[in-house]
């Protein structure tokens, strides 16, 4: 950012435009103690030329001060030091180039030195406005860069969890068919298709085609284990598929189905996975027969839901929701995630 909006990007637009809304101002009252347009003009230009030069000074000063580490009343001393130094300055020059024409203006002309002062102060009060502005804003977009850097970091981890967790349980699979190598090909292939996709893809928003393909992935696994025991089916037509989303984020819904409808179920245990498109949402729905079971995370590793809510907050804030809903021998999950603009699917 800063890289950006250099000092030099405001510091001169406004020093070129101050100078030369001085020098306007100036130029009608000198005209009319002058009664010379030509001269008023020259008087007009030196001084501002003067003035532009002094304050160039000034900033290298002013910045040394800024940059020095003493005691603020130290540095005020040192900022008056100047200012006043400046105007002696300013004072000596004009004797020195412009003194026809100060004589010219009688006991007025003396009297130019006091708006001159007041400039000089204006722009050291606007110096110091300016850049205390720009400090408070360099801190403030640190702190939030922080945040950010400490998020993706979250982000990374959460999202690290869950593919030890998937293949925890594929795993398990694969010992419990360990006597039928047919089943142990089928699962270490679907294995092999989901960790491809996860390994390929961790972090990044994918189509949710994509998602829903590695799930399906992951459910055949546990339909190899189960035989006629489990029953899955996933509905999404081909717009809702197209939709970008992070990653991984039905996973953790899918995988508290299986398991705790595994618990609760009367077989065979049947899950549905359904992705709709709403005019400002996409709206995921994982049910599974069985019943609610209370505190799961407390049963079961401490991944799962928790997991899946932090990553909500951190990736979306308020725009997401997450609730459950128990029906009459089903559980519906249901996950409604704000509808990502053409510009954010790109």
């Amino acid at each position: 950012m800063w890289k950006q909006f250099p000092e030099g990007q405001w510091f001169w637009p406004l020093q070129f435009a101050g100078w030369f809304l001085i020098g306007v101002g100036a130029l009608m009252p000198t005209v009319m103690l002058l009664h010379d347009p030509v001269a008023s003009l020259y008087f007009v230009g030196v001084r501002t030329l003067i003035g532009f030069g002094l304050t160039m000074v000034l900033r290298h000063g002013y910045r040394w001060v800024r940059e020095w580490g003493g005691a603020w009343w130290r540095r005020a001393g040192l900022v008056l030091g100047c200012w006043g130094l400046c105007i002696i300055l300013d004072y000596g020059l004009a004797k020195m180039t412009l003194d026809k024409y100060l004589r010219d203006m009688g006991t007025l002309g003396e009297l130019t030195y006091y708006p001159r002062g007041a400039a000089f102060l204006v722009w050291t009060v606007l110096y110091f406005a300016i850049c205390h502005w720009r400090t408070n804003l360099r801190e403030r977009y640190r702190v939030l860069q922080l945040e950010a850097e400490n998020q993706r970091a979250e982000l990374q981890l959460l999202r690290a969890q869950i593919n030890p967790h998937f293949l925890f349980n594929a795993l398990n699979s694969v010992v419990a068919e360990k006597q039928d190598p047919a089943k142990v090909e089928a699962i270490t292939l679907a294995l092999s298709d989901h960790l491809h996709f996860s390994l390929r893809q961790a972090g990044a928003a994918v189509p949710l085609g994509m998602e829903l393909e590695a799930l399906n992935n992951y459910l055949a696994v546990e339909k190899v284990r189960f035989e006629e025991r489990f029953e899955f089916e996933i509905v999404a037509d081909a717009a809702v598929r197209q939709v970008a989303l992070p990653s991984a984020l039905i996973q953790p819904l899918v995988e508290n189905a299986v398991k705790y409808g595994q618990q609760t179920s009367p077989l065979p245990l049947r899950i549905r996975i359904t992705a709709v498109l709403e005019p400002e949402t996409v709206l995921v729905e994982v049910s599974n027969t069985g019943k609610w079971v209370d505190d799961p995370d407390r049963r079961g590793t401490g991944i799962g839901l928790a997991n899946l809510k932090r990553r909500l907050q951190l990736i979306f804030g308020a725009g997401a929701q997450l609730e459950h809903e128990m029906k009459p021998g089903c559980v519906c999950g249901r996950l409604r995630l704000p509808r990502p603009t053409a510009k954010e699917g790109k």
